[in-house]
C-alpha cells in the first residue's frame, strides 16, 4: 500500500514537472522550522484525509528525482497528493539557511529507495 503512494506520489511530481517551469519558491534567512513553516502551511489548506496525501522531500533529493527540479542547497518541497485523481494538487518549496531538529528528523525518515516522506 505504501510502496504504491510513494510510486503515486513520484510519478505525478514528475507530470507536474512536465507541466510547469516555475514553482512557488519561499526563502527563509534562518532556519526553516516544520511546525511553523510546514505544518501551518499544511493547516491552511484544510485538507480532506480521505482524499489528500500531504508529504515532504528533501530539495536535494527532489533535484535527484526530477533533474528539471530548481537548484538548492538547503531546503524541501512539500506538496499534497490528491489519491483519487493521482496529481499533486498543492506545492511549493521552501529553501532556508538550515534546518530546524524536527524537519531533519522527519527527512531522516526518508531513504534511497523512497526519499519522499508521507505525513500523517
Amino acid at each position: 500500500m505504501i510502496q504504491k503512494l510513494f510510486s503515486g506520489i513520484g510519478a505525478a511530481l514528475q507530470k507536474l514537472f512536465d507541466k510547469i517551469k516555475q514553482i512557488v519558491v519561499t526563502i527563509i534567512k534562518g532556519v526553516l522550522q516544520f511546525v511553523r513553516d510546514v505544518v501551518n502551511w499544511f493547516k491552511k489548506l484544510r485538507l480532506d484525509p480521505e482524499e489528500h496525501t500531504p508529504f515532504v522531500v528533501e530539495a536535494e533529493k527532489l533535484k535527484e528525482m526530477i533533474h528539471n527540479a530548481p537548484v538548492v542547497d538547503v531546503g524541501i518541497f512539500e506538496g499534497v497528493y490528491n489519491e483519487e485523481t493521482e496529481e499533486i494538487e498543492h506545492y511549493r518549496e521552501i529553501s532556508a539557511e538550515s534546518l530546524d531538529m524536527k524537519t531533519r528528523e522527519i527527512l531522516a525518515n526518508a531513504n534511497e529507495n523512497n526519499p519522499i516522506v508521507v505525513l500523517n
